[in-house]
């Protein structure tokens, strides 16, 4: 599949190092990127994208560049990073492509498809054509919810969020304000967007979530914060909280106060300067009673959109691969959950065993990693008594996990009974 990244600002430039990285796992064939306008100062960032190719293209048939003409009858899919309503007006002719499988545009382009973030509503977005990926601060709410209170929300009572956002990406400066600007609630029950955009998110399972919340920008440009306090329907210990934090691979723990110190240590060691986490926990300044959980967590602007990003470009394709990124992502969080420290981050824990070792045990190891897949799925259906419709080629993984085996065939099913009755 052919897809383009509409705009090459600072998300897009970064999800086309990540295409290009992962091409062959998205088994993309050719990744597009579209300039809206190229300019002379754009010169050395283009190169760039070529430079790990990206072929580059625009709307004026006069620049070096392909045209979009050319090419926009091969394009499958769209990643639309614009701003400001772009998405939103590019929609219409995005829904006259008649080869486009599907497209996903980012935070503030609310109602351009269906509200998605991952680990939150992936199975909503199953062959949808348009996706709406929520915003950084929705993700880290959502994601401090998941967390505390189950996937399905089950133990939540009620939660009060307050985002301190930054006031301008630390490429830019346009929109720095010079002293502390509070929002305004635009809902007298909700309050903020933010609360708006996380029941609009869970609503798409069907959930209810009572939440409200406000927001502050502040003079900052390295990253959001946000302090929350949320309460419970049955008691928690400190150790089962802390316990639950160590489960979720969306979230990392931190036991740093200053933002400057997260920045510079996500711009050393991850991957184009980023970290994909949906919310950096600051572990050793939490308030925990048995009815309920305050404390601060950092958000990681951009990464973790950018995460839920690709998940939503396999959901929405649809595609095989799916079950291969799935299986090798479950197995690397397999691995580190039984190699990694107490509070560790996945990032601490690669640097401490090497790449080499990881390449080892998930990409060259392949009996190996599907058993760390399958223990990972296991688990997941004890600890969270899932019941779960697994469809795969795949029968030794089958063999481990299922508990009932349907075989299909032309669509139809041919055989069913227990695991071990079918494998006798």
């Amino acid at each position: 599949m052919n897809v383009l990244v509409n705009g090459i600002g600072n998300i897009g430039t970064t999800l086309l190092a990540l295409l290009a990285k992962y091409r062959e796992q998205l088994n993309i064939d050719t990744i597009y990127a579209l300039k809206n306008n190229a300019m002379p100062w754009h010169d050395e960032d283009l190169a760039y994208l070529e430079q790990i190719g990206i072929v580059v293209c625009t709307r004026n048939a006069n620049d070096d560049y392909e045209s979009l003409d050319a090419i926009i009858d091969r394009v499958g899919y769209i990643f639309d990073c614009t701003n400001n309503g772009g998405g939103l007006k590019n929609k219409e002719w995005y829904l006259s492509l008649p080869h486009l499988v599907g497209a996903s545009a980012q935070g503030s382009e609310k109602h351009f498809g269906i509200s998605f973030m991952s680990g939150a509503n992936n199975d909503v977005l199953i062959g949808q054509k348009f996706a709406h990926i929520v915003s950084c601060n929705t993700h880290s709410l959502a994601s401090l919810l998941t967390t505390f209170t189950g996937s399905n929300l089950e133990n939540h009572l009620s939660s009060d969020f307050v985002v301190v956002r930054r006031s301008e990406d630390i490429g830019n400066h346009q929109r720095l304000v010079a002293a502390n600007v509070v929002a305004r609630h635009l809902d007298d029950q909700l309050g903020t967007h933010h609360s708006i955009d996380l029941r609009d998110l869970f609503e798409t399972r069907g959930l209810h979530v009572e939440v409200t919340s406000s927001d502050v920008t502040t003079p900052s440009q390295l990253m959001h914060a946000v302090r929350f306090n949320i309460s419970f329907k049955h008691r928690q210990t400190a150790e089962q909280l802390m316990a639950l934090i160590a489960a979720n691979p969306y979230v990392s723990t931190t036991t740093k106060f200053d933002s400057n110190v997260i920045f510079e240590r996500g711009r050393r060691i991850g991957f184009q300067g980023r970290i994909y986490s949906h919310a950096l926990i600051v572990s050793n300044n939490l308030l925990i009673r048995e009815d309920s959980i305050k404390g601060w967590a950092f958000i990681p602007q951009e990464g973790n959109t950018l995460l839920s990003t690709l998940h939503a470009f396999l959901l929405q394709t649809n595609r095989s691969e799916h079950e291969e990124v799935m299986e090798y992502s479950g197995a690397f969080l397999q691995l580190y959950r039984l190699e990694g420290w107490y509070l560790e981050r996945t990032c601490h824990y690669m640097e401490r065993v090497g790449l080499d070792y990881i390449k080892s045990k998930i990409l060259e190891d392949e009996e190996g990693r599907k058993a760390l897949y399958a223990a990972l799925l296991a688990e997941l259906k004890v600890r969270e008594g899932l019941s779960m419709l697994f469809i795969t080629h795949d029968l030794n993984i089958v063999r481990r996990i299922a508990d009932r085996v349907c075989v299909m065939q032309g669509g139809e099913i041919v055989e069913q009974g227990p695991t071990a009755e079918i494998f006798a």
